[in-house]
């Protein structure tokens, strides 16, 4: 159960939100679910096409006191937020899946990396978005650890 200070300690993070914070985060909101039963309705490439042709659609506005990467780190950390209150939990695919077509909305380049280790005899899949070699929503070293086999 949520206790009352921690739900009002929430909403008032989320009354500091920028209007143009809280709007990404409610469209993240709404994509997390979407992604994961479109992952599971139709094949990958598909749902990509999909949320490309979504996300070049109405682009939002750049800002000019912002490089891009720092507002892509800004939209990392508002999905990050809205991962938190997510349920069930999504996977990597699907947090990297929903940047990645934010981020194309907001006319950000970046790539989606897919990346497979061998840990023991079991084969280990990954997904995480980079943007100018910068990792958004990993650590650093997660190109390290895992052998990229895709990426944009």
């Amino acid at each position: 159960m949520v206790s009352w200070r921690s739900a009002h300690r929430k909403q008032r993070r989320f009354g500091e939100l920028s209007a143009r914070d809280r709007s990404l985060l409610f469209q993240a909101l709404i994509l997390l679910p979407v992604v994961s039963v479109g992952r599971r309705l139709m094949d990958f490439k598909r749902l990509r096409r999909l949320l490309a042709r979504w996300s070049d659609g109405e682009h939002a506005q750049a800002t000019h006191e912002e490089s891009h990467l720092v507002r892509a780190q800004t939209v990392a950390n508002i999905v990050r937020i809205a991962v938190a209150y997510s349920m069930p939990r999504p996977n990597c695919l699907d947090r990297s899946l929903v940047l990645w077509s934010l981020l194309r909305r907001r006319e950000i380049a970046s790539d989606l990396c897919l990346g497979v280790r061998k840990d023991g005899t079991e084969l280990d899949a990954h997904a995480w978005i980079e943007c100018d070699g910068v990792v958004l929503n990993d650590t650093p070293d997660v190109g390290e650890r895992y052998t990229v086999i895709n990426s944009d």
